[in-house]
């Protein structure tokens, strides 16, 4: 939809770069992933544009662009959309490998003495709160050493 100027004829509407909407933004929101397959797309344009200078010795005008990106099939931009996901993967996979020691190490300090004060400290409070009940239920009238002599009859 263009912009309605005082004369009344909508203005055209501009020219944005297609392969940007259809790999970068795919739909949506550009994301880190599609601009990453977006990149593979350009490196492989600047690859394109550089065979041409060497073939005709001269820059591609709009018609020889427009010509490449036509060329570009929905398996190539599936293509650069699996390379994106796997230089993604990969990097996610080095920066974890490469934080892993400082990651364990962070994780260990100090968890042992921890652990065992947290677990003596439960099992502290868990022994007050069946002596409490024993001693409500003591002071209530129930017999609990009856209770368990019946039961092993």
């Amino acid at each position: 939809m263009g912009i309605e100027p005082k004369g009344g004829a909508p203005e055209p509407q501009p020219s944005f770069n297609p392969m940007f909407e259809r790999i970068a933004l795919n739909g949506g929101q550009a994301n880190p992933l599609n601009l990453v397959a977006y990149g593979l797309y350009k490196q492989a344009k600047r690859e394109w544009a550089k065979k041409f200078w060497e073939t005709h010795k001269r820059h591609p005008n709009k018609d020889d662009l427009d010509h490449y990106i036509m060329t570009w099939t929905q398996t190539q931009i599936d293509n650069v959309n699996t390379q994106a996901r796997t230089i993604m993967a990969s990097f996610a996979a080095s920066a974890v490998d490469d934080e892993r020691p400082k990651i364990l190490g962070e994780a260990l300090k100090g968890s042992l003495p921890k652990a065992i004060m947290a677990s003596m400290l439960a099992s502290f409070f868990y022994t007050i709160l069946l002596i409490v009940m024993a001693v409500i239920l003591a002071k209530s009238g129930v017999d609990i050493i009856g209770i368990f002599k019946n039961v092993a009859e």
